[in-house]
């Protein structure tokens, strides 16, 4: 804008020759416009162009023309070239925020509205988005001059994928999910109900098709390995002829009997049923009835301890198998110790029944 001031009667051209004079300004120095900062020193040149607009006519007698107008002109002129910079920096900023506001997972921008210095929002924004205030860059507008209108929607922007799947699923801190274009992918170690959370949730989330598992170990069943291990490694030695559990096996049938409440707790996370069973054996010694009643037994007998003194709820089934040494052998007095025991065999049947067989 060119402003004026006039004193007297203006001619009829005057309002033309501003308006070329405004265009020539434009055409000049529309680079120092959209650079503007601060500093008028790039518009000393426009005095010259500006003069064109002075002008002074007298009915009678010819006068100088007030240096007073020249000021004013002059300073009218700088006034305009702020206001002009001062815009261009506000729609910079505007410009700025909305580029920031765009480039957020989770926000769609579909349509902005500024009046009295402020500027509206309007768009769509997924609930896990973050809040678009605390991400406006330093170079934009500040944030309480910037009011939202938002409509909820689901985003299928993947970070906000992992958000949502994280939330639902909450893995383990040993559990890694990755996204594999439409696939979910989870490794690491986790307990068994989990996994199987996993694969029947993890399709339900919005933007992923498929699951996969890569080296994901089932902590349970890796737990079960090692349990069954001790409990088939374990034995209890009995004396000669006799079914009666020795006092020195007490700690050991004490460490079978938190195995086998461990193979309950296993068993429902697993959803697997699972027995013991025990088998008695004896020495070389005595005929094969004999034998065969005293392992028997000896394998009876450490099941009612676990039942009675372990607190064990697993089912137990109580064989004898009587003597391990073939007719005819022989044995020396340590290994016929080593053979009057009971051991264990955990099995997985769902037919298998307590009792003794």
């Amino acid at each position: 804008m060119l402003a004026g001031v006039i004193r007297g009667t203006p001619p009829l051209e005057l309002r033309h020759r501003m308006a070329e004079i405004l265009n020539v300004i434009h055409l000049k120095y529309s680079d120092s416009l959209n650079d503007y900062e601060g500093d008028a020193t790039a518009f000393e040149d426009a005095r010259d162009d500006l003069g064109a607009c002075l002008d002074t006519e007298f009915k009678a007698s010819k006068r100088k023309t007030s240096p007073l107008l020249w000021i004013t002109s002059i300073a009218l002129a700088a006034m305009v070239v702020l206001w002009a910079a001062a815009a261009v920096r506000h729609h910079r900023r505007i410009e700025t925020s909305l580029a920031s506001l765009r480039a957020q997972p989770g926000i769609v921008v579909t349509a902005t509205q500024t009046h009295d210095n402020r500027l509206s929002v309007f768009g769509l924004k997924d609930p896990l988005a973050g809040d678009p205030a605390t991400a406006l860059p330093p170079d934009g507008l500040a944030a309480d001059r910037i009011d939202y209108h938002w409509r909820p929607y689901v985003s299928l922007e993947p970070a906000l994928i992992m958000l949502r799947a994280r939330r639902l699923l909450k893995p383990p801190p040993a559990v890694t999910l990755i996204l594999d274009g439409d696939t979910l992918v989870a490794s690491g170690e986790a307990g068994h109900s989990w996994i199987q959370r996993f694969d029947e949730l993890g399709r339900t989330v919005a933007g992923i098709n498929h699951t996969r598992v890569g080296h994901l170990v089932d902590s349970d069943v890796q737990a079960l390995h090692a349990v069954r291990q001790r409990i088939e490694n374990s034995r209890i030695l009995f004396p000669v002829r006799s079914s009666t559990i020795p006092p020195d096996q007490a700690s050991t049938l004490t460490d079978l009997a938190h195995d086998l409440r461990t193979v309950e707790t296993l068993s429902r996370r697993l959803d697997r049923p699972f027995g013991i069973r025990i088998i008695g054996f004896t020495d070389d010694s005595g005929s094969e009835k004999a034998n065969l009643k005293l392992s028997r037994d000896r394998a009876q007998a450490v099941r009612r301890f676990l039942i009675d003194n372990g607190k064990v709820n697993i089912a137990m089934m109580a064989v004898g198998m009587g003597s391990q040494q073939p007719a005819g052998g022989t044995l020396d007095e340590n290994r016929r110790a080593r053979s009057r025991f009971a051991g264990f065999e955990l099995v997985n049947d769902a037919g298998f029944r307590q009792g003794s067989d």
